[in-house]
């Protein structure tokens, strides 16, 4: 049996870390939903919808270059 599909769902503008919501762009290979988003530091990225709203994915990956560089 396959696993089941579930759509997560997110408004346009919404904000979570330094990620704005674009749109949803679908399920991955692994049958998670994602989505298009803007990041404050100007890049375009897709990133899964449930980390990004839980909060384990809070940037594109600026924000690991940034924490990264002050130590």
């Amino acid at each position: 049996m396959g696993k089941k599909k579930k759509k997560i769902v997110m408004s346009a503008g919404e904000t979570h870390g330094r990620l704005t919501f674009i749109e949803y762009a679908g399920f991955d290979e692994e049958t998670h939903s994602i989505g298009r988003f803007v990041c404050s530091c100007g890049a375009n990225c897709i990133k899964r919808l449930a980390r990004v709203r839980n909060g384990n994915t809070r940037s594109c990956g600026c924000l690991w270059f940034e924490v990264r560089g002050r130590r």
